[in-house]
């Protein structure tokens, strides 16, 4: 479905002095999908220096993002995004890093490398230079809430109390829980192979992802409850790119 909407337009600032002002995109088969200088992209990197390839001296793979070359990074970037969908936190349990932000560009899904890394100058590769947090600034950017999955069905719980060793505490607490309260109280872990009891007065959902968790979080006043903050999400939470406006 073609999008119904476009972003305000943008100024876009010169190239600094002395960087490439052509700028390109382009996927490996490590699946990533990087946003660079031209210069980067011919040039030939081993495949030790992608996430996940490896330790190889063999040469990375790389398949140009068709509509480039763009004047400026910004371009780029604009154009990358609006070709998103399903943009989402994916979690790597047993890998490094261990969240990344992915997305589906052509029926493809990849993991977005769109930042500049630790130097502005040249993009750095390495699983320990991945910023999880540019790449979330930089498609908040562009108009898209990343939807983060919270691994089945949870219930927004506000608890009023707890019962402790030295008897009842007060709290004005939410929580998202794996169960619905019941006859209003649910029990925690308590670390110790033991429980805490609380009581609870309100609880909704369930709720499958951020997205149908968000309106409810805004309807309450919340900002955030877990891993999900109203914040930085757009109203309502769109998780596909969109082009901008013309100027």
């Amino acid at each position: 479905m073609a999008p119904t909407r476009c972003l305000p337009a943008r100024t876009t600032p010169a190239a600094p002095p002395g960087v490439d002002p052509h700028w390109v995109a382009w996927t490996t088969p490590q699946g990533w999908l990087h946003v660079g200088t031209r210069a980067e992209f011919e040039r030939s990197q081993p495949l030790r220096e992608e996430i996940w390839g490896g330790t190889s001296d063999a040469p990375v793979e790389k398949r140009a993002l068709d509509g480039g070359p763009w004047a400026t990074r910004e371009d780029a970037l604009d154009a990358v995004c609006a070709r998103l969908s399903a943009v989402r936190l994916q979690r790597h349990p047993t890998a490094q890093p261990g969240e990344t932000v992915v997305g589906t560009l052509d029926g493809h899904e990849y993991n977005l490398m769109l930042g500049r890394g630790m130097l502005a100058e040249d993009v750095f590769w390495t699983a320990q230079q991945y910023d999880h947090g540019e790449q979330l600034r930089i498609v908040r950017e562009c108009g898209i809430t990343p939807r983060i999955e919270l691994g089945g069905p949870r219930w927004l719980v506000h608890a009023t109390g707890v019962g402790t060793m030295d008897g009842p505490r007060v709290m004005d607490t939410w929580f998202l829980l794996a169960a619905a309260p019941s006859g209003g109280r649910f029990e925690l872990a308590d670390g110790s192979g033991g429980t805490f009891g609380y009581s609870s007065d309100r609880s909704f959902g369930p709720f499958a992802d951020s997205f149908a968790l968000i309106p409810q979080l805004r309807q309450l006043g919340l900002t955030a409850v877990g891993d999900v903050t109203t914040e930085t999400a757009s109203d309502p939470p769109v998780d596909r790119g969109s082009p901008r406006c013309p100027q």
